[in-house]
């Protein structure tokens, strides 16, 4: 259906807000949807090829289907450019770092903004605080003083702590090791195994559910045990 029979038409519409999660410094900062925003998403497809198509059509079809109404690209990452730059480097050549953009950029920004937001509401916010966003994908931040100090995930949202169906941080070693015996076929099909097919899925051979991870748990499953005892390791550690 059109957005007549949902929205109740476009004129009701102030802008329309679209939350990217995209690596590079352009991503890190909110912007208004126009053609350099959809240059910028489709180069970017190449860095991020999983997460940042999907984003990229809906805001394709959300141009169409609402034409006139500003579109606004939301950053996911701008919450975390407070971080100092120690914390957003990898140990290559800095030269080179600046240059590609290959740096860790930092999700679930938005969500570390609205608890931020919230607590600052009701003063309950502490000078130091870590916060754990933990669901499908998920994420640890450290916040000092209503900023971000630092947080898991990286160029993209793939590293870090263990997720659902991500494997999280892994050695690139290790990765190829994969990718040689599974004879995987392209980086991209590498990419997608780790997004989607590792994790507490990947670990238990089961689930990607928390909660039926914990049943296996309760019922002596060694493999949905050992799922749940890594994911509550890799966020600890």
């Amino acid at each position: 259906r059109d957005q007549e029979g949902y929205l109740g038409g476009m004129s009701k519409l102030d802008a329309i807000l679209a939350r990217v999660a995209a690596p590079g410094e352009y991503f890190s900062h909110d912007h208004i949807v126009d053609e350099e925003c959809l240059k910028q998403l489709e180069a970017a497809k190449k860095k991020a090829p999983l997460h940042v198509p999907v984003i990229a059509n809906e805001i394709e079809h959300l141009t169409k289907s609402f034409k006139g109404t500003p579109i606004l690209q939301i950053s996911d990452s701008g919450f975390h450019t407070s971080r100092p730059e120690l914390m957003k480097a990898y140990a290559i050549d800095q030269d080179l770092a600046d240059k590609y953009d290959i740096k860790r950029w930092g999700y679930h920004g938005l969500s570390y903004g609205s608890i931020v937001n919230y607590m600052k509401s009701v003063d309950i916010l502490p000078e130091k605080l870590i916060v754990c966003h933990i669901g499908s994908g998920s994420s640890v931040t450290a916040i000092y003083d209503g900023k971000s100090h630092d947080t898991t995930m990286g160029y993209t949202p793939l590293e870090g702590i263990m997720m659902s169906t991500r494997s999280g941080s892994i050695d690139v070693a290790a990765a190829l090791a994969i990718k040689a015996n599974l004879k995987l076929s392209s980086d991209e099909a590498l990419e997608k195994y780790l997004n989607k097919q590792c994790g507490l899925l990947g670990v238990s051979g089961q689930s990607d559910d928390m909660r039926e991870i914990i049943r296996l748990r309760d019922e002596g499953d060694k493999k949905g045990t050992f799922a749940h005892a890594l994911y509550v390791y890799r966020i600890q550690s």
